[in-house]
């Protein structure tokens, strides 16, 4: 099945990076937790991105995710 828009897309990635979130969350391993927490991050920026531009206001610019360190990670 097709998505109908990038919104749509956006909207199945941020879906599924929730999805590996909860699963690294009970998993216990903090490095699998900022790997996931990353993913989301970067999911919800493009969503919001793609939700923005389908309509018609102007898209932010982009900005650096930075990336948390983890001690004994």
């Amino acid at each position: 099945m097709q998505a109908k828009d990038a919104g749509s897309d956006a909207l199945a990635a941020l879906q599924k990076a929730l999805d590996a979130l909860q699963k690294a969350v009970t998993s216990g391993n903090a490095g699998q937790v900022v790997t996931a927490v990353n993913g989301v991050v970067t999911a919800l920026d493009k969503y919001v991105t793609a939700v923005l531009g389908g309509s018609g206001l102007p898209v932010p610019m982009p900005t650096p995710t930075p990336t948390p360190s983890v001690p004994g990670v």
